[in-house]
């Protein structure tokens, strides 16, 4: 019991205190890959906490230090007792649909997102190869379009698109720094980032950190993957660029360099500020908490119910 009212305190608390923390921080937008994972280890410290949290008050023997000594069927034998009294049916049965309850909306609405955006990137890979056609000079498919765009077709048969228009209105220098944000996309996998967090939001819209996630993910993927083109090339060129392909709507399975806040990004680029060591060592640490947590919630509660015992055993041992 201990141990999962102490893992579904974290939990609210994860809820509640991280996006409020992000959304107020100056940091992120300094620092977006960092960023990205304090919202990823907070969505798994989430899920984690609230899965061991409904399993502990269904058994409390299975989530513990001791938990590989406990046979399944004793965990099985235990839960189907404690269902046979009033009061274990309500504990337990609460902690079975918290627990099954994250687990199965987990699963499903990932696999679901995943399947779904696999299947748009497919159909709008089939699209592009009727109407565009690969330039080995700059290494793209090139579609004729009056619009200058630019944007990376994720997944495994990953593809750069630029429009014709993109091409004859950049700069060279500026068409290679569009090249390199939609390789570091490509590279660092953020279409699958955006789908967990778009996913996850779907599962837990009535929860304050999956929403935040979902609305802050995506530009913050598109701030990482400035960074890494302005490393490759030069921010002042990627700012122009960005300039150019503004306002250009984002295809649904694609990521764009034109997608996110357009602004917030230019000005960041040409306008560089460094968050300071104590921040992002203060972030990392943060990072690490959040995935540490529940494990150490567990520990925690395990000693703390052990003490309770022998300090109990040794006050009536004293009275006798």
């Amino acid at each position: 019991m201990t141990t999962g009212a102490l893992l579904v305190l974290w939990a609210v608390v994860v809820a509640v205190g991280v996006p409020r923390l992000l959304r107020d921080a100056a940091w992120p937008t300094r620092c977006p890959r960092l960023a990205l994972a304090a919202w990823q280890a907070a969505s798994a410290s989430f899920i984690v906490s609230a899965i061991l949290a409904g399993v502990a008050l269904a058994d409390p023997d299975s989530v513990s230090p001791q938990a590989f000594t406990h046979p399944f069927l004793s965990c099985a034998g235990a839960v189907w007792s404690a269902l046979g009294t009033p009061e274990g049916a309500v504990v337990v049965g609460g902690g079975l649909v918290l627990a099954l309850g994250v687990a199965g909306r987990t699963v499903w609405f990932l696999s679901t997102g995943l399947a779904s955006a696999s299947r748009r990137r497919r159909h709008h890979g089939l699209r592009l190869a009727l109407v565009a056609h690969h330039d080995d000079e700059i290494g793209a498919l090139v579609v004729d379009h009056p619009v200058p765009h630019a944007y990376c077709l994720p997944g495994r048969n990953a593809a750069i698109v630029i429009t014709s228009a993109a091409v004859h209105s950049l700069a060279r220098p500026e068409l290679e720094a569009v090249l390199a944000h939609e390789r570091a996309h490509v590279r660092a996998r953020h279409h699958l980032v955006v789908v967990a967090a778009n996913g996850l939001g779907n599962a837990f819209f009535f929860i304050p950190l999956f929403r935040s996630a979902a609305a802050a993910v995506p530009g913050l993927v598109e701030m990482a993957a400035d960074d890494a083109a302005a490393r490759e090339t030069d921010a002042g060129r990627v700012a122009s660029a960005l300039l150019t392909l503004a306002h250009v709507p984002v295809a649904g399975p694609a990521l764009a360099a034109s997608g996110g806040d357009i602004a917030l990004r230019i000005r960041r680029l040409l306008m560089p500020t460094s968050a300071s060591a104590f921040s992002l060592a203060l972030a990392s640490l943060g990072v690490v908490t959040l995935l540490a947590m529940p494990a150490i919630a567990v520990v925690i509660a395990s000693w703390a119910s052990g003490a309770l015992v022998e300090c109990c055993t040794t006050v009536a041992l004293a009275a006798r």
